[in-house]
């Protein structure tokens, strides 16, 4: 497996980022000898496990010759691209040999439930035979074949493959490969503490807001919190702070409309009413996101000035957009600020501590998952460090120069001799 195969891991990483589904896993498929054409989009697409199956059938002509499957116990793309993975000196060194002589390789980032899909081939006619890696190679009797080989390590599984293909070769010059994992290392604990090292460990979900003051579960896997709401009106820039509201949602085909109603206000900024709506949908490529966002608003200002907004649209610097079982964090989320008001006339809304999560399961509730902060990768600690290095750089570089433009003498006073006289040109 050469560049090709390691360029498509690397843009396999991407793609798999999109679905993060537990009973997802890569599979590396290998023939030595080519049936059709392969497919590099469709390659890169979620496979389900009747499909993989139709494929693997397709591979092997209907079971025209055999099929090794080397099952982990884990596997994710991130063990095939860095270090100890397919392209590293270790531990698929030998696998990669075995590769780079087949006639085609493929990779297949996320196969929905691959054991599944050896099931499926079973129920066609395929014979299935399991072993554990280092046990004595059967007689394969008939060419659909599938022989599966269990092993827990990824370094011990490198070995394996050679020894097996050493073997099966001899008779079956067709042979078809396959390396798949029963789950994906990045989505779920290992099972024993030897293979905890090749596992992609999921951090502690981190608990709500210690000073989050509102806190809300509609118990259809919705869950919110978040420390006040600061409403700014302009031009007179009067602000309000609000500590709770009271929640209520709707859901609809994949889309949770979440109903914010915020008490009355009497003195200082007089609010008689303040409703803010966020819609939250599901996507279908691993994100849900806030499709939108309306507020209704209407009052006066500390200097009586009276202001009405119905059912505004509003915008953010801030997207929220993120991956499907992952909650969203922000110490200050906003400004959300109506859409076409200008300076004079509008009003921005400010959540600070604010934490949410949506369409998760019911074991969820009540605890956020992992956080997918709303930091951008330009923080302003960020910022300084980069001003800091250009401005020493450009003192290091003006120095530098001062250097290398001084001028040492080439002619010196001898006390015996005549004096030198300097003329106006020197």
């Amino acid at each position: 497996m050469g560049r090709n195969v390691q360029s498509l891991i690397l843009l396999g990483l991407v793609i798999n980022s999109l679905w993060l589904v537990d009973a997802t896993s890569p599979v590396v498929l290998w023939t030595l000898k080519r049936i059709g054409e392969g497919n590099l989009e469709s390659n890169l697409n979620e496979f389900s496990p009747q499909q993989f199956a139709d494929l693997v059938a397709w591979k092997t002509e209907q079971g025209t010759f055999p099929v090794i499957a080397f099952g982990l116990d884990s596997l994710s793309l991130e063990d095939l691209a860095s270090q100890g993975g397919i392209g590293a000196t270790e531990p698929y060194r030998k696998l990669r040999k075995i590769t780079d002589a087949s006639a085609e390789t493929l990779l297949f980032p996320a196969v929905q439930s691959a054991g599944e899909s050896i099931s499926i081939l079973q129920q066609k006619g395929f014979q299935v035979v399991q072993i554990n890696a280092g046990d004595v190679l059967p007689k394969l009797e008939t060419p659909n074949t599938i022989l599966i080989i269990n092993e827990k390590s990824n370094v011990n599984m490198d070995d394996e493959v050679l020894r097996v293909f050493s073997k099966y070769t001899l008779d079956f010059p067709n042979l078809v490969g396959m390396l798949w994992g029963k789950r994906s290392t990045w989505t779920e604990e290992p099972e024993d503490e030897a293979n905890e090292i090749l596992s992609r460990k999921k951090r502690q979900a981190p608990p709500p807001e210690s000073n989050a003051t509102f806190v809300y579960n509609d118990q259809n896997g919705l869950f919110m919190v978040f420390r006040d709401v600061a409403l700014t009106v302009y031009p007179d820039k009067n602000t309000a702070i609000y500590k709770t509201a009271t929640a209520s949602t709707q859901d609809a085909n994949g889309t949770t409309i979440l109903n914010l109603v915020f008490a009355p206000r009497t003195e200082g900024l007089k609010i008689s009413k303040f409703e803010l709506k966020l819609t939250l949908q599901k996507g279908i490529m691993g994100y849900w996101s806030m499709k939108n966002a309306t507020a209704a608003l209407s009052g006066t200002t500390n200097t009586s000035k009276a202001f009405n907004f119905n059912d505004e649209w509003l915008t953010s610097a801030i997207t929220l957009v993120v991956p499907t079982h992952l909650s969203f964090h922000c110490s200050r989320f906003g400004s959300l600020r109506p859409i076409d008001r200008k300076e004079n006339s509008t009003f921005t809304i400010d959540f600070r501590g604010f934490q949410i999560q949506a369409f998760m399961p019911a074991s969820t509730q009540n605890k956020f998952a992992d956080a997918y902060e709303c930091v951008g990768f330009f923080t302003p600690g960020i910022w300084m460090g980069i001003i800091v290095t250009i401005m020493l750089l450009s003192i290091l570089s003006w120095g530098m120069y001062m250097i290398m433009d001084v001028k040492t003498m080439d002619r010196f006073d001898d006390p015996k001799g005549k004096p030198i006289s300097f003329g106006g040109n020197d």
